[in-house]
Parts: structure tokens; sequence; C-alpha cells
């Protein structure tokens, strides 16, 4: 689906898109054929697996030089510009409550399958005059550290 770009799509009926010359590509014309899959398999063996990702969590020089601590949670820093606890689950307890029914909701907005979190997220500059930019010259942040 993820080639196809949406859900709303038939894989078997659908082309996935257009080639060069305007041609439909299906998912049957990119899929591997069995005997493909199979010499892959064959020429696989776990010791290339082990090989390949033994050192997978020890990382480069800089990422293991990162100083954390050994809390169970992420301890948020009140001080900080660029990411801060939501105040959402400030009262949430470990128990979970029960699920209820959501009463005179709306939507914000109805988007077509093209639109991502890029096109709706705040992304981009931020002015100095702008609420954002004024709470960030208000900590001390310069106006060239701004970056969202």
């Amino acid at each position: 689906y993820a080639l196809a770009g949406n859900m709303n799509v038939d894989l078997t009926q659908e082309p996935l898109g257009e080639d060069r010359d305007g041609k439909a590509v299906y998912l049957k014309d990119i899929w591997p054929s069995t005997k493909a899959v199979a010499d892959a398999v064959l020429n696989v063996s776990a010791g290339m697996f082990h090989k390949q990702y033994a050192a997978v969590f020890e990382g480069t020089q800089e990422w293991q030089d990162i100083e954390v601590d050994n809390n169970p949670t992420y301890q948020w820093p009140e001080e900080s510009t660029y990411i801060r606890q939501t105040p959402f689950f400030l009262d949430m307890g470990k128990a979970l409550k029960p699920v209820q029914d959501i009463h005179n909701a709306r939507i914000l907005a109805m988007l077509g399958d093209s639109v991502t979190t890029d096109h709706i997220s705040p992304a981009g500059n931020i002015k100095r005059d702008s609420p954002a930019g004024k709470y960030l010259l208000e900590r001390g942040v310069e106006n060239a550290e701004f970056n969202s």
C-alpha cells in the first residue's frame, strides 16, 4: 500500500502507478518470482544476520558519549524550549480508566490521501514577532537558533 500511496486500492487489480512511458505498473510486475525468493533464502544464513547486526546497539562514539540517567521514565526538563510534557497526561495514573463514548466532537480537517503530517505540522521559520518567537526570546533563545 505504501507503493500505491494509499489504502483504497485493490493491489491485485489496480496499478501501483505508471512507468516512464506512462504504462501501468502492477504489483505482479515487480513481485519477485518464487524461484528468486527461494534462491535468496538459500543464500542467506543466520550467521550473516548476526555478523551484520552484532553491534547494532553500540552505535558510534558520539552515541556512546551521550550522558543519560537511569530513570525508568523521561525526566521532562522544565526549562526546555524544545520539548515539553503535554498537560494532557499530568494527572493520568497508571490504572486505565474505562473507555467512554465521545459526544459532540467535530473533525478539525478532512484531508485527501496526498496530505501528510509534513503538510500540517508546524514546521518552518519562526518569526520574532509571532507568539512562538516571543516565547523563545523571553527564554533567552537567539533568533538565529529559532527552528521547528
